[in-house]
């Protein structure tokens, strides 16, 4: 069978989460009725992270040419307008010399880059003595960001000659924590005065209010948020060239700053929508951004690049967490708060591109629901009030008529009518395209009793078929049709979007949220690990995976989910059940239509 890749949005996020390692234990005693008798704990516990394997060497750093000034005398206002604290004018008087975070961004990759193309290093760069700087050097000094081993205070106090390879690496992705969240406030500070205040941006015919809001509603946000953490970090410095402590500053200021980043990178599909709408049909907004982005303040950087930086900059302190937990021993006082830090940033980091997502699909789903036109006998609300629902695939098939019985009640010619399938997070839409941009509803499944199945292809242009089968259409009836894609890559991913997840262990079930089992607590459950579910008596679970006797789910209640044993449960009706027997009935039926026609040929 042809592998196909598919979108990693599409992809059920069941098979990566870990395993059990031991036994379920037993349910309690049948005359247990309040659940209060005693818990048996897993037995043979493994939580043993061992090495780190898989290590990916940290960014190779870049050093600057000559001596490097760390403080600047002079003093440069950088207090937002709009309500930043007085205490950001003062802030980055350390690090003035620092680039704009796309510099360093561009930077970081390029290295990166040369680190996998040049082979393995030791991760850390040497300073040598000056040399005499070519004319691109000085050209791009100012885009080089300072170095921890290059501080006159670091270099003075004679603590690198203490340090091994691997505590020196330690020291400078810390400290680059520091130096990219000074770039990157300097780079959202020019957001902030040269674009979002732009005096300009504020005349109507330029940028309407609601356009405005939606490219900068939340910048002041973001930055004041970036000033803290930047005078928090700063503080950690001034106090200790080690930056002892610096992991449980990021650590309480992502805790109590993420929703800032949700909420910006939530809106950032909006934000790209909208620059490229008023670059296309608004001519004086483009004069002026024209105008704006020539200022020597933003270094020919586009708004577009500056937009974007919130999303780029938390990830990257993820990575730079990922190396520094890879540098540290479990042993060390900084690995625990270390492992904290980083735990919380990958939530953080995983609810921001889940908040990306939901925005895309929710204006997807938007479009979609004015181009599909459904017959006043089957009107399906495509964006019901609390739906979850959205796009998961769509795609042009050709219906080939081989018989009566594969037709929707009509015999066509041996090559029918063109649909377009619509396969939604929990129904199947089969239309005809109307005009460019709208299209007529014919029939519709929910997304559980469609059946998909590969078929042999037949002389001509009868290739890449699939028989699909719908168990309850639009008017409760079964409907099969034969089906032909564009190409054998087409057949298969949609024969994949419509199987469930199959588990390479041996014993395991995978489910996907759209078919998946509900139980019912029968005795209450207390966890004995962090990643179990506890369990109340009635308590409702979606069961999503099954192995050794353990469930994995999401509780319906609070949708929190974890491990439990599947001993304390019982199955409930559910649309899984209804969709199991339905599917059952089926193959029943294809079985006793079979052996009749056998018996009829035999006969003949």
């Amino acid at each position: 069978m042809l592998e196909v890749k598919l979108d990693p949005r599409r992809l059920s996020t069941a098979s990566t989460v870990a395993r059990p390692t031991s036994p379920p234990p037993p349910p309690p005693p049948r005359n247990s009725i309040d659940g209060s008798s005693k818990q048996n704990s897993r037995l043979n516990n493994s939580n043993s992270s061992g090495d780190n394997e898989g290590y990916v060497e940290g960014q190779r750093r870049l050093s600057r040419n000559g001596n490097s000034m760390w403080y600047v005398e002079t003093s440069t206002d950088t207090a937002s307008e709009n309500g930043s604290s007085s205490q950001g004018s003062d802030l980055n008087l350390g690090f003035a010399d620092e680039p704009l975070y796309q510099f360093y961004a561009a930077n970081v990759a390029e290295m990166t880059l040369s680190e996998l193309t040049e082979g393995e290093t030791d991760g850390y760069e040497e300073i040598t003595a000056p040399t005499v700087p070519s004319a691109l050097d000085l050209v791009s000094v100012t885009h080089h960001r300072s170095l921890w081993c290059e501080v006159p205070q670091v270099r003075n106090s004679g603590v690198l000659d203490t340090l091994t390879q691997s505590q020196k690496r330690l020291q400078e992705a810390k400290f680059e924590v520091m130096t990219s969240e000074a770039s990157y406030f300097k780079s959202l500070t020019v957001l902030d005065k040269l674009f979002s205040s732009c005096p300009l941006f504020r005349d109507e015919n330029i940028l309407s209010r609601d356009n405005r809001q939606v490219l900068f509603g939340n910048v002041n946000s973001v930055r004041r948020c970036s000033e803290k953490l930047l005078a928090a970090l700063q503080a950690c410095w001034q106090g200790c060239i080690l930056l002892q402590g610096l992991c449980d500053v990021v650590h309480d200021h992502v805790l109590s700053y993420r929703d800032v980043y949700i909420n910006y990178c939530t809106n950032q599909i909006s934000m790209d929508r909208t620059l490229k709408m008023l670059k296309q049909t608004n001519s004086n907004f483009s004069t002026v951004l024209t105008h704006l982005e020539t200022d020597a303040e933003c270094q020919s950087l586009t708004l577009y690049s500056f937009l974007m930086l919130p999303m780029q900059r938390i990830t990257r302190l993820r990575l730079l967490f990922e190396t520094m937990l890879t540098l540290l021993d479990q042993s060390d006082a900084e690995f625990s708060s270390c492992q904290r830090t980083l735990d919380v940033l990958n939530k953080c980091v995983a609810e921001c591109n889940e908040g990306a997502r939901s925005q895309e699909r929710l204006e997807e789903m938007v479009r979609l629901s004015k181009q599909l036109d459904f017959p006043a006998e089957m009107n399906v609300p495509i964006l019901g009030e609390g739906s979850n629902r959205w796009l998961v695939r769509s795609g042009q098939v050709t219906q080939i008529n081989m018989d009566a019985k594969h037709t929707f009640g009509r015999r066509l010619s041996r090559t029918g009518p063109k649909f377009i399938l619509f396969l939604f997070t929990d129904l199947l839409v089969v239309a005809k395209k109307k005009s460019e941009d709208s299209y007529l509803v014919v029939d519709h499944c929910q997304r559980n009793l469609v059946e998909m199945q590969e078929m042999r292809d037949f002389p001509g242009n009868n290739r890449f078929l699939l028989q699909v089968t719908l168990l309850e259409n639009a008017d409760n009836k079964t409907v099969e049709m034969t089906l032909s894609c564009d190409s054998e890559t087409d057949r298969q991913r949609w024969l994949q979007v419509s199987s469930p997840p199959q588990s390479e262990a041996p014993g395991e079930t995978l489910y996907e949220g759209w078919d998946c089992p509900q139980v019912t607590a029968i005795h209450n459950y207390l966890p004995t690990q962090p990643d179990e579910l506890n369990l109340a008596m009635g308590d409702i679970v979606n069961v999503l995976r099954k192995t050794e006797g353990w469930f994995y789910g999401e509780r319906t209640r609070d949708g929190e989910k974890g491990w439990f044993p599947g001993s304390y449960t019982r199955e409930i009706a559910s649309k899984h059940v209804r969709a199991r027997n339905l599917k059952q009935r089926h193959r029943l039926l294809q079985l006793s239509a079979d052996f009749v026609q056998q018996k009829r040929k035999v006969k003949s």
